[in-house]
């Protein structure tokens, strides 16, 4: 039992205190995204785990810098352990990122410490950047929470909450008691972007502030949960497949699994669905041993169902994880130094007695092929040594040192292969060092390694794991590391002179990714006889305990086709930016294609984080493999989920942190395709999902096809929607393309044809149905692109005035006049385009517009602060900003540059392509109507267009 956490807040003295001296803290449950979040996000980090999720979308806000910290070595991992990067300037405005250890061993109270000290170096942070203005006040502490450690595999709602609320208790009690710091928690917010688990949290949170007294007296709890922008009412159960299930494997003591004499394997599993588990499993390797050097030389006929590799299966994955095995996951194992010994990837799932089942396991490759499998070390930590890079990164090939020809070991002519194609990938990006023949003496290699900060290196030579070899001085002596020749063997001795640990190694030897149990004390207990600083540990583990970020070594011997497949693969993703865990799937893969027979492919054992990269500025433009993670989907069950995804795909491409215009729209197309082969796009509602979708992602053409066929569907639900949007789309994509053609005479006809169909379409509804302010702003939006488009003639100035018409009677629709509880940008819309229409009316003819300018000063003042989840008032705003100086020629260099740094923020927080489209298209109607009036207002309406078409031109670059 963790008697840390059982002690919990026990003592109520401690809640009274902090409750006395501070206040009580505010705490509130927000259903939405953390893209509104308003204060820093707290955030938990496994060790060795990916960036996903949350996490890598507060280092994108954050400009890179927490993925900054994290190659400089400083980020957390290990339980109390934490990095604060603050940031006023952004939405949201920093984070708080807490370690939370090995994902199989979090507890309660390993949470709760962990972010009772992050909020503390919170705390700390923002009371030293008060110290400079302090007005003697205590700096008030708020904070925006994910209900840390309640991931995918992690632990449950109830324990997240309490652990939360205890530390933020402990903290409260800390900052009480420590004089000078003047700083107070004074509210959470804790994040919740799907509605069940806000409603849950929420409930949880209730209970636990009103059962205990000594949080009652430290928390006051809101009522009902806040909704903001990015909120879900659901989402598919599905799992996040850019995170790689952490599974932890420990070699335990003899006799500790019940088994006299016999050794255990421990794992840790994170189940993704479920708490961490638990099994244990004997290890006799008296038996296992022989099947391990079976499988690895790949022993038996070619495609026998009773293979090592099918046994070792069975003898040492646990029966809950064989379970698991068709599910398709990534996954990092994470290893002891024991349990590093056993050939994980060779592992083969394929049972026989199912090969003849509808289950078809004879077609399946081995898991290693499947799905991604990294290696880490358990409690290793990351220690690079930091180095400024000068010119171009450098690294270094070693092929096949002659000299050790000489010792007994055979020459490897595929090494030169391999070599001579790993310098071609390189030399693009890289200054390529290659010694070959006559240049890989043992002591040139040792004098390269140490005189130059490598980013790569790689070794492709004969390998040895505590061999009794002659060395320099005729000694016999275990040696374990790369053969060099003249009794050299490059091993963990020299590998830790390096003076700057390289960013990937790669050890194409036989035997050298082995990494032997027992190995470093017996080493050092020899060299306390012999007096020789001999290490007779694995090279792989001294690489990655020197700071390494990724390894990749050959545990055995290897085919030369296969292993060149493996090596050219391999290189070329890392090249192109993809992470180290998928790169080594790839190659995997390539090697198992040129030689599913042999036991190459599973000879690799990667060790290093998963999403590991080669820093941007070295990467090459060449493209590598497709992301297994992009464009996948689990096939729908019903249409309702295919109109909920395209739902989804509808909100997320609002939201700045969520946006990622060309894979959702090859998602979009892809739910197309499948609802198409279904018989589903004669459902109405799917119809209109995806033109509203479409529509989002500027697809305007795609999005009318859609609502063309929901108005002529039979649901009349649907129906109106459809006339309402068709309308809008239509007449827009005819002034957008009459625009963007350079105004061609030609298209005249063809663009005023389509707009007054638009507005006949719209003007027909509101004759049947009645008016709306929706469906006046529509009909006002057709006038306003017929003026447009006709700014030449004077039928421009007649289709400005019944613009200003349509919306002034779109006003008159607002419930109670303007109010209704309608939301501010619900009021302000129809009376801003009413503004346009006359500004630009008086300026085409000279009229004053000091009336204009009043009206626009007085509509800003009601508008007052926007909400930073909602687009459209942020807009309308700068849209306000924007006129008033056209109407006080007061549009200067300064104001051009305020308004559109206004729009790009507005856009990369929320917004979709087509809502940016809408600012451009407005941007647009002003360049256009400017272009012409009467002659006495031609200087003055030049000098707007200028800027005004700068502007355009930004956005548009912007928005592609």
């Amino acid at each position: 039992m963790d008697t840390d956490a059982t002690r919990g807040l026990s003592a109520s003295a401690q809640g009274e205190a902090a409750s006395a001296s501070c206040g009580k803290i505010q705490i509130k449950v927000v259903h939405g995204h953390l893209a509104f979040a308003k204060h820093p996000v707290l955030v938990g980090h496994y060790n060795g785990d990916t960036f996903a999720g949350a996490e890598a979308q507060l280092d994108r806000v954050l400009d890179g810098r927490l993925s900054q910290r994290r190659h400089l070595g400083l980020y957390p991992g290990p339980l109390e352990t934490s990095v604060v990067v603050l940031d006023s300037l952004q939405k949201p405005p920093g984070a708080v990122v807490v370690g939370l250890g090995e994902a199989a061993n979090l507890s309660l109270g390993g949470l709760r410490r962990t972010i009772r000290q992050g909020v503390l170096a919170l705390a700390a942070d923002e009371a030293d950047q008060r110290r400079t203005t302090s007005d003697g006040t205590a700096c008030n502490i708020k904070v925006s929470a994910l209900l840390v450690g309640s991931g995918e595999g992690g632990l449950d709602l109830t324990t997240c909450v309490t652990a939360l609320l205890q530390a933020m208790a402990e903290a409260q009690s800390a900052l009480a008691t420590r004089a000078g710091l003047a700083a107070r928690l004074a509210s959470i917010e804790i994040l919740e972007v799907l509605e069940a688990r806000a409603h849950a949290v929420w409930r949880i949170l209730d209970r636990a502030v009103e059962a205990q007294a000594n949080l009652g007296k430290l928390f006051i709890c809101d009522r009902e949960i806040e909704r903001r922008g990015g909120a879900r009412r659901w989402s598919a159960a599905a799992r996040d497949r850019s995170w790689w299930e952490p599974i932890q494997i420990t070699m335990m003591k003899a006799g500790a699994n019940g088994e006299e004499g016999q050794r255990g394997l421990a794992f840790a599993v994170s189940g993704g669905r479920a708490r961490a588990e638990l099994r244990t499993i004997a290890a006799d390797l008296d038996v296992v041993g022989p099947l391990m050097r079976r499988a690895i030389k790949a022993e038996g006929p070619e495609g026998a169902t009773v293979s090592p590799g099918r046994a070792l299966f069975e003898l040492l994955w646990p029966s809950n994880l064989k379970d698991q095995s068709l599910e398709e996951r990534n996954r990092r194992l994470v290893l002891d130094e024991d349990s590093a010994q056993f050939p994980w990837e060779l592992l083969d799932d394929r049972r026989p007695w199912a090969m003849d089942s509808v289950l078809g396991d004879a077609a399946r490759d081995p898991p290693a092929v499947r799905y991604g499998l990294v290696r880490q070390l358990l409690q290793s930590r990351f220690q690079e040594r930091v180095v400024v890079p000068t010119g171009r990164p450098k690294a270094l090939v070693v092929c096949d040192p002659p000299e050790a020809h000489a010792m007994g070991f055979l020459p490897l002519p595929g090494a030169l292969d391999e070599a001579i194609a790993v310098r071609e990938l390189l030399a693009a990006s890289h200054d390529v060092t290659v010694l070959s023949e006559r240049d890989a003496t043992p002591e040139n290699i040792c004098q390269h390694l140490v005189a130059e900060a490598w980013e790569i290196v790689h070794i492709a030579a004969h390998g040895v794991v505590r061999k009794k070899m002659a060395g320099s001085d005729g000694v016999l002596r275990p040696m374990t590391g790369v053969v060099l020749g003249s009794g050299v063997v490059l091993g963990p001795s020299v590998l830790s002179k390096m003076p700057v640990a390289p960013n990937l190694f790669f050890l194409n030897c036989c035997h050298i990714g082995k990494v032997e149990p027992g190995a470093e004390e017996e080493a050092r207990k020899a060299a306390l006889v012999i007096n020789q600083p001999e290490l007779a540990a694995s090279v792989a583990v001294q690489l990655i305990r020197g700071g390494v970020r990724a390894v990749v070594a050959a545990g055995w011997a290897v085919d030369d086709d296969a292993a060149l497949a493996f090596s050219k693969k391999f290189y070329k993703n890392m090249l192109s930016g993809v992470g180290f865990g998928e790169a080594a799937l790839f190659a995997r893969r390539a090697a198992y294609e040129v030689r599913p027979s042999g036991t190459t492919w599973g000879a690799y054992q990667c060790y290093g984080e998963p999403d590991y990269a080669l820093p941007r500025v070295y990467r090459q433009a060449s493209q590598g493999d497709s992301s297994s993670r992009e464009g996948h989907h689990e096939p729908f069950v019903a249409c309702a989920e295919a109109i909920a995804a395209v739902e989804q795909i509808r909100d997320d491409v609002n939201i700045g942190l969520e946006r990622d215009i060309e894979q959702q729209r090859a998602r979009l197309d892809a739910i197309e395709i499948e609802a198409s082969a279904r018989n589903w796009l004669g459902v109405a509602e799917l119809r209109v999902a995806l033109g509203e979708a479409q529509a989002e992602l500027s697809e305007l053409s795609k999005a009318i096809e859609h609502y063309e066929a929901a108005r002529a569907g039979a649901d009349s639900r649907f129906n109106v929607k459809a006339i309402e949007q068709l309308a809008n789309l239509r007449a827009r994509s005819a002034a957008v393309g009459f625009h963007y053609a350079g105004h061609s005479d030609s298209l005249l006809e063809v663009a005023v044809e389509e707009i007054e169909a638009s507005r006949k379409l719209i003007e027909d509804l509101i004759g049947v149905l009645g008016p709306t302010p929706e469906r006046l702003a529509i009909a006002g939006g057709c006038w306003k692109r017929l003026a447009q488009v006709r700014a030449k003639s004077e039928a421009a100035d007649e289709a400005l005035a019944r613009m200003a018409e349509c919306y002034e009677k779109a006003i008159g629709c607002l419930p109670e006049g303007r109010a209704g509880g309608l939301r501010p940008i619900h009021r302000s819309y129809p009376m801003l385009m009413r503004l346009s229409a006359r500004l630009i009316t008086a300026l085409r003819s000279g009229k004053s517009t000091k009336g204009l300018h009043d009206e626009l000063l007085a509509l800003a003042r009601e508008v007052g602060t926007p909400e930073p989840d909602d687009f459209w008032l942020l807009i309308a705003t700068t849209d306000l900003r924007m006129m008033t100086a056209m109407a006080s020629d007061s549009f200067g260099e300064r104001e051009e540059v305020g308004i559109r740094q206004s729009y790009l923020d507005a856009w990369k927080h929320v917004g979709s392509p087509v809502k940016l489209l809408s600012v451009i298209e407005q941007l647009d109607f002003y360049e256009d109507m400017l272009g012409f009036g009467c002659p006495e207002t031609a200087s003055f309406r030049q000098s707007l267009v200028a800027p005004i078409r700068r502007m355009s031109k930004a956005l548009t670059e912007f928005r592609v």
